[in-house]
């Protein structure tokens, strides 16, 4: 049997996309000059290879300006170009469901961050800091949590999410709703999770109050035997369902809150150390997780309290946001996973070697079901997310490989993206996917839960200003604590300037002779960029 009738899906796939590629206008040169990583020798003798410390491409750069040119483009309550939509309609998640804004969100804010702690002494608020509040504002948007009072019309007797909540768990306070209390981990643990990540990458205690108060109520409610909506050590959301991957990540708001941000000790974590455990009794089968679980049949006893048999996109994510704060449990889940929905294959002459995702891997292989192919989609999606987090580059580059195939990225102006063909609406979403897997190297979620020295916010140099946020790229800004030096490279459209401050006694050396002028002002240093190009400088100390 042939590879493609073997695999339906990558068939169907390669029918409904290749002809569009032809719509697409591939232009693979950016008017930024491409970033080099020399390595340069200061005058005392130190070398510094800087394609050694942590940088960023331009290509990650141009995507990330992409994502703020449209979120920017708006009010915080409008979602143009953001929501999920085919034709102009919205794209659901089922009947009486919604489009999943809260999800197309928060995975955005989790990828900025890898990217925004990969350059960490790049801290020109007007760049990272106000995009990062920004989609933090839009996820706290009535148009996001709305899901919460309309959904599940159709699944709860014709009753939302919210009202199934009150009648089922009686004691639950009544009020302002809005999911941000009880039974919605499928919003309050991104929303806990983003306001951790804001905190710790930007030293700023905005969402603090928030953030300390989720954690409180979700530490309760798993832990509380006598709290109202509490019968398994997870949260729930839809509101009966229980899913291992919604409650992964408020497990890693608890790990980052404990080991990297709180002022007093805390110990949320361990309540998700114990659901860990729980679930890992309680909700896999032949070693992998399950989709979900129905509490109310599975606290009656009910043999078929599960949702859904085995889903690869499942175990993907889990996996992934695992590995951030047990990474030992998450590479046996790892082994397990790959075997069983990871398909490598290889096309010669075109797409060469690929991976791709299953999410049902014991679905009849002539099945046309069109739910299986979608979510087939989806599972790609976190597995393109699950090998990045687990270090398999290798894995990593062959999913990306039939994608970027099938869509060719193009530049326009300073940014750069996937265009999606006929599928415009899917295009935010399907770019804020492969945003993650660009990001292969240097920080994965698990550097989160490191806790940043007094010394990083006070005592180390970084950039406070760029003239030219859009035109003017900054690949690397890295101080080495050993050599007490700031290593900075950057990629210049146009003249500019780069303001650098806790810079007193710093010495400027640079791969490059010309096009630029360092200034040094006390303890700061301002270097002129006066020719586009890409230049690399050091800053000794």
């Amino acid at each position: 049997m042939s590879f493609f009738k073997k695999n339906k899906y990558f068939l169907v796939c390669c029918i409904l996309v290749a002809g569009l590629v032809l719509l697409s206008v591939y232009e693979p040169r950016s008017r930024i000059p491409t970033p080099e990583f020399p390595t340069i020798t200061t005058s005392g003798g130190r070398t510094y290879d800087l394609a050694k410390y942590p940088h960023i491409s331009n290509e990650i750069i141009g995507l990330y300006n992409y994502f703020r040119e449209v979120l920017f483009s708006q009010g915080v309550d409008s979602f143009d170009n953001i929501e999920p939509s085919l034709a102009g309609l919205p794209v659901t998640f089922g009947p009486g469901a919604d489009t999943g804004l809260r999800y197309v969100l928060s995975f955005l804010a989790y990828a900025m961050s890898e990217m925004i702690a990969t350059t960490p002494g790049y801290r020109d608020p007007q760049y990272y800091q106000n995009t990062s509040d920004w989609v933090i504002q839009k996820m706290e948007s009535p148009r996001v949590m709305e899901y919460w009072n309309v959904s599940g019309q159709m699944a709860y007797d014709g009753k939302s999410f919210y009202q199934y909540t009150i009648d089922h768990y009686p004691g639950v306070p009544l009020g302002d709703y809005y999911g941000l209390n009880y039974t919605n981990i499928m919003y309050r643990g991104h929303w806990v999770l983003m306001q951790a990540l804001y905190q710790y990458l930007f030293n700023d205690p905005k969402y603090n109050f928030t953030l300390t108060q989720q954690c409180d109520m979700l530490f309760d409610e798993m832990t509380n035997n006598s709290h109202p909506t509490h019968t398994t050590p997870g949260v729930t959301c839809e509101p009966v369902q229980l899913f291992t991957q919604c409650n992964s990540i408020q497990s890693l708001a608890f790990k980052i809150y404990d080991e990297a941000l709180n002022t007093s000790p805390s110990n949320y974590y361990s309540a998700a150390a114990r659901f860990l455990e729980w679930s890992l009794e309680n909700m896999t089968a032949d070693g992998l997780f399950v989709n979900g679980i129905n509490v109310t049949k599975f606290v009656a006893g009910n043999p078929n309290h599960v949702h859904d048999y085995d889903s690869g996109y499942t175990n993907a994510w889990t996996i992934a946001f695992i590995n951030a704060y047990n990474q030992s449990i998450a590479q046996t889940l790892y082994d397990k996973y790959k075997p069983v929905y990871v398909k490598n294959h290889t096309y010669p002459g075109i797409i060469g070697e690929f991976e791709f995702v299953l999410e049902d891997a014991y679905a009849a292989p002539y099945s046309t079901d069109i739910m299986e192919f979608a979510w087939s989609i989806v599972a790609n999606g976190f597995g393109i997310m699950c090998a990045k987090e687990m270090g398999d580059t290798k894995s990593l580059n062959n999913i990306m490989n039939w994608i970027e195939s099938l869509f060719p990225p193009k530049w326009k102006s300073n940014t750069f993206y996937y265009p999606t063909p006929l599928f415009e609406g899917l295009q935010f979403v399907a770019n804020a996917i492969l945003y993650w897997g660009m990001q292969q190297d240097w920080v994965t979620l698990g550097n989160f839960t490191q806790r940043r020295a007094p010394s990083f916010w006070n005592n180390q140099t970084y950039i406070v200003d760029v003239s030219d946020i859009e035109n003017i790229f900054i690949n690397q800004a890295y101080y080495d604590e050993t050599k007490t030096a700031f290593l900075l490279t950057c990629s210049a459209a146009v003249p500019g300037t780069i303001h650098l401050t806790n810079a007193e006694n710093g010495t400027v050396y640079s791969a490059q002779t010309s096009g630029f002028t360092p200034q040094y002002n006390v303890e700061n240093i301002t270097i002129s960029i006066e020719d586009p190009g890409s230049y690399n400088f050091v800053i000794e100390f």
